[in-house]
């Protein structure tokens, strides 16, 4: 897994807070994309500098058809890697609390291989909303006719809950297979997928080994996105083990 620069604390933070970011008006996150280079290109010369093994320094060396990246690739690849795992990281392992199932049942779910209940949680929680792009030509999807030109809008909630794809897609089955998932998109796959899948693991075992049971102690309150699906607070009774 990448490793982060060692200044990388304000980055980190940066990445939980625009996951996170209760912007009602969804122009907190776009503001918080555009306030970032300045950080992030000080990081990025500095490293140019000194060289290293860590994800920028690993970004700097790449090469795309023959060609290094520019610095603002270099910034663009590294931000998306911190917000893409942060942002699945934070919302999955919160969806999965909120489950109306999920006192009744943490018991269970504590006992099963971790791996798959990651990705039935990443399926059920879907944390990016959309992803928009454009057709390059024209195109038939189902009964749809696509024009080139046309902006065409993925849905990943909606996809991942897919009945031809996905048995009892509203149920929760912690390692249901297949489990043909796109919540790190398709085929344009996330480059924090495994950064991402990684943390969600440990985090899960963690909390599994440190928790022994749950209580809901009030409601959940959503984050207010058309970009992103999350909960900005979760009030919850714990008892440890």
């Amino acid at each position: 897994m990448p490793r982060c620069p060692e200044s990388s604390d304000s980055c980190n933070h940066f990445a939980t807070d625009a996951a996170g970011q209760d912007n009602t008006d969804t122009t907190g996150l776009t503001t918080l994309v555009r306030r970032e280079p300045s950080v992030s290109d000080e990081q990025v010369q500095r490293r140019r500098r000194t060289g290293g093994e860590d994800l920028i320094g690993l970004l700097l060396t790449s090469e795309v058809e023959g060609r290094r990246l520019a610095p603002s690739e270099v910034v663009t690849n590294a931000f998306n890697v911190l917000l893409g795992g942060n942002m699945t990281v934070a919302n999955v392992v919160t969806a999965l609390l909120s489950h109306p199932e999920a006192p009744s049942r943490y018991g269970q779910w504590a006992e099963l291989p971790v791996a798959g209940l990651v990705e039935e949680a990443m399926r059920l929680s879907s944390p990016p909303n959309h992803f928009l792009r454009y057709a390059c030509h024209d195109a038939q999807v189902g009964a749809a006719h696509i024009q080139a030109g046309q902006a065409v809008a993925v849905w990943f909630g909606s996809a991942n809950r897919d009945e031809a794809v996905f048995d009892q897609p509203d149920t929760f089955r912690p390692g249901r297979s297949p489990n043909r998932h796109i919540a790190l998109g398709a085929p344009h796959y996330c480059l924090a997928h495994r950064l991402a899948r990684t943390t969600l693991r440990v985090r899960f075992e963690e909390l599994f080994a440190a928790v022994r049971e749950i209580e809901p102690a009030g409601p959940a309150a959503h984050l207010h996105s058309n970009l992103v699906a999350g909960i900005t607070e979760l009030p919850m009774r714990i008892w440890r083990r």
